[in-house]
C-alpha cells in the first residue's frame, strides 16, 4: 500500500482538490482539460493505490470511492451504504482506506455503516480456521461440529 505523499502526481492532485478544496469532478475536469471519468478513474486509481488488495469489484470499488469523496450522484448514497454493509470485502477495504484520507480532508469522511445483521450473524456462525487453514495446507474432513450450530 502507498501512502499519500507517495501516490502518483495526478493521484494525490485529485485527491487534494477533492478532499481538501471541496472540488467535485466536473470542476476538475475542467481545472485539468479533462473529461470527469478520468478524474473518476484517477480518483479510484488513488485508492486502489491507498488500500490493500481486495477481490471486491472495480464497479463496487467505483461506488465506494465515489462515495468516501463525497462524489455520489444524487440518490445513490444509500446504494453505497447497502454495499459496505452487506459487502464485508467492500466495507474491510473502505475501513482501510480511511486513516490516508482523514489527515487530507477538511470535512468528515462519510460514515461506513455497520455490517448488516446478516453478515454479523454469518460471521458468528462460522468456526474460526484451524492452524492447516491458516497455513494453506486442506484441513482433514470432519462431520461438522455441533458447537457451532
Amino acid at each position: 500500500m502507498a501512502t499519500f505523499d507517495s501516490l502518483a502526481g495526478d493521484h494525490r492532485a485529485v485527491l487534494q482538490l477533492v478532499l481538501a478544496r471541496r472540488r467535485g469532478y466536473e470542476e476538475i475536469a475542467g481545472m485539468l482539460s479533462i473529461g470527469p471519468d478520468a478524474v473518476r478513474e484517477r480518483a479510484l486509481g488513488a485508492l486502489d493505490a491507498l488500500g490493500p488488495p481486495t477481490d471486491v469489484p472495480a464497479d463496487e470499488r467505483q461506488l465506494i470511492c465515489d462515495y468516501l469523496l463525497g462524489q455520489l450522484p444524487s440518490g445513490q448514497e444509500g446504494s453505497a451504504q447497502e454495499l459496505l454493509a452487506g459487502s464485508p470485502a467492500a466495507r474491510a477495504w473502505a475501513v482501510a482506506l480511511t486513516p490516508a484520507l482523514e489527515p487530507v480532508s477538511v470535512d468528515p469522511l462519510p460514515r461506513i455503516p455497520p455490517a448488516a445483521p446478516s453478515q454479523v450473524a454469518a460471521a458468528r456462525d462460522t468456526p474460526p480456521p484451524s492452524a492447516e487453514q491458516e497455513a494453506g495446507e486442506p484441513a482433514e474432513q470432519r462431520p461438522p461440529s455441533s458447537h457451532w450450530r
